[in-house]
């Protein structure tokens, strides 16, 4: 499912699915992927052109609203909640809108604000994001992560 995403869009998810077992949650939902896109990009309020939002304080906004839960391990299966399946189906229609070959953070974004009755979209819209500054944003984002196992020509030897 995951094969046209970048290695960044990856790790996000991974990060999201981590934070969902911390939280007790019974699914990875929005929140957690916007967790997982903070983590993964450090100054991800600035990157997106977002009024605040860094990794601490969204952690903090959902914390005041989830219910208090044991963390689950990372070996415990977890499914995708299926308003992030719908997020996930947008940022793959956003993707393809823009002509990119390749799901990048951005677009997770962009899915996620798209499944506007999400906690993960409310959050992100309290913080000033829109789908047309995000779009923006994303638009300037590399369609693919460089493989570091390409040979570069003229590297110094």
């Amino acid at each position: 499912m995951f094969e046209t995403y970048t290695d960044s869009a990856r790790r996000a998810i991974f990060f999201a699915r981590f934070e969902a077992g911390e939280y007790g949650a019974k699914d990875i939902d929005g929140e957690h992927l916007l967790l997982g896109v903070a983590r993964e990009i450090p100054d991800f309020a600035k990157v997106y052109g977002l009024n605040s939002g860094t990794y601490d304080e969204l952690k903090q906004a959902i914390t005041a609203v989830a219910p208090t839960r044991p963390s689950l391990p990372t070996s415990v299966d977890m499914p995708v909640n299926p308003k992030l399946k719908r997020a996930f189906a947008f940022a793959h229609e956003e993707a393809l809108g823009a002509g990119r070959k390749w799901i990048s953070p951005g677009y997770l974004l962009l899915g996620l604000l798209r499944e506007d009755d999400s906690f993960g979209a409310q959050l992100l819209q309290e913080r000033g994001a829109t789908l047309e500054t995000i779009r923006e944003t994303a638009a300037r984002e590399p369609d693919k992560d460089i493989d570091s196992t390409q040979k570069i020509v003229n590297w110094p030897l």
